[in-house]
């Protein structure tokens, strides 16, 4: 078996390590795998497709959540030669489809959660399907058969990720052995992760960050790997106490979240304590910057231990990190690292030193890495201090486009990549993000965004004559998608549309569902004329973001929703929604949560624990993406509540019928 390759690298940790804990799940209670587990189920994966039909480069993909089956399955296939397509779980049948099709992958590996859209997405494809969660799958990882592993080079293609392609031309990033194997070593040698962690999964496998940092270089070390049941704020918190975690891998948006949760405590504290703690936050944040000294850590020391006695840091990547959240976790006694990175370079290449940080920067590049600022004009070299494209080399830089060379040739010239992004390198060497030259839209979450992907499933609204989809941007971050959106009025006057804002409305709700929630948009503007195109009829899209300041159609303000606010269920269900909203606003019952009100995903998950903390129930799993509207929410609520106390009184009767049968004394005979 070659060196450098990953799982030789892997089953050479698992050699020296066999002992130790690689993961921490929850399956009813805390259970863990230790290495030598895991690679003997890795084994077992890749003996099983060998003898099953599996050759070299065949494509083999993986549609599941973040759980230890998935990483074994991914070791399994890269060891029996085979390359991994990694494919993002909350993707509809139709997109599953597109991506089998685009990299003819022979297998698919699923779990419970994804089996529905998995069969739907195979249905007729010459694709074998195995579920994680089947006897079969447990089955696999006892095979005990030897069998001879194929020779693979670290020249071999290991991933292919897919950045685009969804809903249009699929766009599969080629990854090697190498690529991955150098980008882990880098930060391995720059201290980022060592064997005494435990690092906190969270993010979805399928993006290569997530994969870099809570998969390859945790399991390369010897580390350990935690796995949170859910989102949900509690179910976080307590994975990291029950399990040591000592690093959080988050996007700029769940660090957010984080903050604003811990300031948002101190805000409700009776008065004078709010202002005290604000004044005692700046200082403590500026003590630490002058003299490194952390005070807060030891003030707020039940703050940090909410998230366990053994928790050293957060890591933030795939977008923007709002220098502003970055000082005010510092200020509260956390430690925060930004990196910087694509898919297209395996994907990290810089680093902020854990004691050097700057906030606003991504860091400095990694050893491996070489990073030069070039003007687009004319595809000169710049400076310190000035903007341009970075362009990055490096033996982590993709082998190239999945069947498409075009595209390739047009990233992949003179040995460097051309991101696509906009930045420069200040006199320290550390390297600033200010933009992207390509149309792709990076959300706060890590998620890139193609608009015409998006605009090509809105459109299939026939109320809609022409559509735009573009980042609204807030403090240099961009956190939801907006339409500027023409209206068919042709169409709304055959068919009398009196409204068609509230048409519109339902009918993107309507469209929404059948995306993933990063793709759904969070609001709209109408505008009246055609949108501005080029000669060959391509949008215009730099000229977009005016239109929404000028000739957009105003809403209308809103008013208190009476019937709402005089059922109890629905005033406290507003009180819920309220601490989500950016700014006041009155709620309405027909409010579309993402639309009208914006809430992310990710508030969505915080708002079923904050409505389970208010009403005396437990919501299912499914809850925050089945409901669009407020009043869908009451209504679930109320039968929630009646189904709750129909089963309680059903096991107290039956309770009582048992008790009364075993006690009851023989009646008299009349």
């Amino acid at each position: 078996m070659a060196a450098n390759t990953i799982h030789s690298i892997f089953l050479n940790t698992a050699g020296k390590h066999g002992g130790n804990i690689a993961f921490y799940y929850l399956d009813r209670t805390w259970k863990t795998i230790t290495y030598s587990a895991f690679a003997s189920d890795s084994k077992a994966i890749a003996a099983h497709l060998i003898k099953t039909g599996i050759n070299k480069t065949d494509r083999i993909a993986i549609f599941s959540e973040n759980r230890h089956e998935w990483c074994a399955t991914y070791l399994g296939i890269v060891m029996a030669g085979a390359i991994a397509v990694p494919i993002d779980s909350q993707l509809n049948p139709e997109s599953v489809r597109n991506l089998l099709l685009d990299s003819e992958s022979r297998r698919i590996f699923f779990s419970s959660k994804t089996e529905a859209n998995a069969n739907e997405a195979a249905a007729g494809l010459d694709v074998r399907k195995i579920n994680l969660d089947s006897p079969d799958f447990k089955e696999i990882c006892g095979f005990k058969e030897k069998i001879r592993y194929p020779e693979t080079s670290p020249e071999d293609i290991a991933s292919i990720i897919y950045t685009s392609g969804t809903t249009g031309i699929p766009k599969g990033v080629m990854l090697t052995h190498r690529n991955f194997s150098s980008d882990a070593d880098a930060l391995i040698k720059v201290g980022v992760i060592t064997k005494s962690d435990n690092v906190l999964s969270l993010l979805p496998l399928h993006h290569t960050y997530p994969f870099m940092c809570t998969f390859l270089v945790p399991l390369f070390l010897g580390a350990a790997i935690s796995y949170s049941p859910s989102l949900k704020g509690p179910d976080i918190t307590a994975s990291m106490r029950d399990n040591g975690v000592t690093i959080l891998v988050g996007v700029p948006q769940l660090l957010e979240m984080i903050r604003n949760g811990i300031m948002d405590k101190f805000k409700k504290l009776p008065a004078p304590a709010p202002l005290l703690m604000k004044t005692l936050l700046k200082f403590s944040g500026s003590l630490r910057k002058k003299t490194g000294i952390n005070i807060s850590k030891a003030i707020l020391k039940p703050v940090h231990n909410a998230l366990g006695n053994r928790f050293r840091f957060f890591a933030s990547g795939g977008a923007r990190l709002d220098p502003e959240v970055m000082k005010g976790l510092e200020e509260l006694g956390f430690t925060v690292l930004e990196g910087y990175g694509l898919t297209e370079t395996s994907p990290v290449v810089t680093f902020n030193p854990i004691n050097k940080q700057k906030p606003g920067s991504t860091g400095k590049p990694l050893p491996s890495a070489e990073i030069k600022i070039i003007r687009p004009a004319d595809g000169s070299v710049l400076g310190l201090m000035n903007e341009g494209e970075i362009a990055i080399s490096g033996p982590m830089v993709m082998k190239g486009y999945y069947k498409n060379p075009a595209a390739t040739e047009q990233t992949l010239r003179d040995n460097y990549f051309f991101s696509g992004d906009l930045g420069y390198i200040d006199r320290d060497g550390y390297l600033f993000i200010t933009g992207r030259i390509k149309d792709v839209i990076v959300l706060s979450s890590g998620k890139n965004i193609y608009p015409e992907e998006v605009e090509k499933e809105y459109s299939k609204i026939p109320l809609i004559k022409e559509i735009f989809v573009l980042g609204l941007e807030e403090k240099g971050r961009i956190e939801a998608l907006h339409a500027i959106i023409v209206p068919d009025f042709d169409y709304a006057k055959k068919h009398q549309t009196g409204n068609i804002h509230e048409a519109l409305g339902w009918d993107l709700s309507r469209i929404s569902c059948k995306l993933p929630p990063y793709m759904r948009i969070k609001g709209f503007t109408l505008y009246p004329e055609p949108l501005p195109r080029t000669p060959l009829g391509k949008l215009r899209r730099f000229m977009m973001k005016d239109l929404i300041k000028v000739k957009s159609e105003k809403l209308k303000v809103k008013s208190e929703d009476t019937g709402l606010m005089a059922d109890e269920t629905g005033r406290n269900v507003v009180e819920c929604i309220k601490p989500f909203l950016k700014e006041p606003m009155p709620i309405q019952s027909k409010d579309n949560l993402e639309l009208d009100l914006g809430l992310d995903s990710l508030q969505r998950i915080e708002l079923v624990v904050s409505l389970e903390n208010k009403f005396p129930i437990k919501l299912p799993e499914t809850f925050a993406s089945d409901i669009q509207t407020v009043g869908e929410i009451v209504e679930k609520i109320k039968q929630s509540t009646v189904d709750s106390l129909q089963s309680l009184v059903s096991n107290e009767q039956a309770e009582k019928g048992f008790s009364h049968i075993f006690s009851q004394e023989p009646e008299d005979e009349e």
